[in-house]
């Protein structure tokens, strides 16, 4: 015998589900995922307030670390004389340019006056950012003068820096050359009196630490964290006159 069962008139079979009690299960598992994420809002709550309140050494070494740099000092090279004196190799400052292609700013405006003063084209420039795009060091020029070096500087181009190095000039020109040698680009002797003597005319790199920006520019000195040692002069025992006349009567 079957059953049969009539909904009374005007009463939805949908409104019997709505009006079912909640299921305990599904009740506990929204509180414990509420309690589970307000947990994890009061940790991040505390460790902000523990940071900045009661460990702000913390913040501030990482700070420390993201804008103060440590940049070597050159030294200065010994200058060689003759044995009264005149000088016949010495060191003069002179300005290197470099970029850090990740920051390199190659829409500012300023571009085309850099490519000017580095006798260089913008396409030179921007090309050489772009293929040592995953350096953050790069020269573009060295052994500028310090005057173009300050101009430069004062760009204000993102990416680009200027820092001093020194550069060897030979007053007497060929007529010691065979005999003095020279350096490289770095100031490092290679030949003749130059290699021969390195370590005694060569000084010891200083050190200090700068304050840069987020674009790499140094915005401020902070201190000398090891003073750049000079090297020592060098007296030879030749005499540049005669040295010039024994130059001249050979060239004849």
């Amino acid at each position: 015998m079957r059953c049969l069962i009539r909904w009374p008139l005007g009463l939805d079979k949908s409104a019997m589900y709505y009006n079912k009690p909640h299921s305990p299960a599904k009740s506990w598992r929204f509180k414990a995922m509420l309690l589970i994420l307000l947990g994890c809002a009061l940790v991040l709550i505390g460790r902000i307030v523990y940071l900045s309140v009661f460990n702000q050494a913390f913040l501030k070494s990482q700070g420390d670390i993201r804008a103060l740099r440590v940049v070597p000092i050159p030294a200065y090279r010994g200058m060689i004389t003759d044995r009264n004196g005149y000088p016949l190799a010495i060191s003069t400052p002179v300005s290197a340019i470099w970029l850090d292609p990740p920051v390199f700013d190659a829409e500012h405006p300023q571009l085309a006056t850099l490519a000017k003063l580095l006798g260089m084209s913008v396409a030179e420039i921007e090309a050489r950012a772009l293929k040592n795009a995953h350096r953050e060091f790069v020269y573009l020029k060295r052994g500028m003068d310090p005057v173009v070096g300050k101009q430069i500087h004062d760009l204000g181009i993102p990416g680009v820096s200027v820092q001093q190095e020194y550069k060897r000039f030979y007053p007497e020109g060929q007529v010691t050359a065979h005999l003095l040698g020279f350096t490289n680009i770095d100031d490092q002797g290679q030949e003749g009196v130059e290699l021969a003597y390195n370590s005694w005319l060569a000084g010891v790199p200083g050190r200090k630490q700068v304050l840069k920006d987020r674009l790499g520019r140094t915005v401020a000195d902070i201190q000398t964290v090891k003073q750049a040692e000079p090297g020592h002069n060098l007296t030879l025992s030749i005499d540049r006159r005669m040295q010039f006349l024994a130059y001249q009567a050979l060239s004849d």
